[in-house]
């Protein structure tokens, strides 16, 4: 199972790392609900990409967003992975 933080997520664009971005739609891992490990406060500002319970192209997408990724990198990601109306 693939665990990634949004961070991770963030890293693998900014490099990007095409190859492991793709195995993490293959392996369709769910997201952890880190409202049992993290206070409520806290949670709110360390999930980013709260909307989203697999890792897929929205995910990533807004991860681009939530980060402000220069448009470039984003151009790039957008250009490999969102070329279906799915």
């Amino acid at each position: 199972m693939i665990m990634l933080r949004d961070s991770d997520a963030l890293h693998l664009l900014k490099t990007r790392d095409y190859e492991l971005i793709r195995l993490t739609f293959e392996k369709t891992a769910a997201k952890l609900n880190l409202s049992n490990f993290q206070d409520t406060k806290k949670r709110s500002d360390s999930l980013k990409s709260k909307n989203y319970r697999k890792y897929n192209e929205s995910y990533f997408e807004e991860i681009l967003i939530d980060m402000n990724v220069e448009s470039r990198v984003a151009l790039n990601y957008r250009e490999r992975f969102l070329t279906t109306k799915d």
